[in-house]
């Protein structure tokens, strides 16, 4: 199972894949939906990009570019 989160950034395409694979032996019952607990990974990567992106943003400032 993957779940893909892309982000069209100002500076860059960001892109983000989680995958959930079954381990070689199974023991238990597989994972047939995603885990909700993970969307808290995405909300994290979004975060993540903007503070990239503003940091970029406060670095061109600094510079006489923006």
């Amino acid at each position: 199972m993957q779940k893909t989160v892309t982000i069209s950034g100002t500076y860059a395409a960001w892109t983000l894949t989680l995958s959930v694979d079954l381990p070689e032996e199974q023991v238990e019952e597989p994972i047939t939906e995603w885990p909700h607990k993970i969307d808290r990974v995405a909300e994290f990567f979004y975060d993540m990009v903007n503070c990239c992106e503003d940091a970029r943003d406060a670095q061109l400032a600094l510079n006489g570019r923006r």
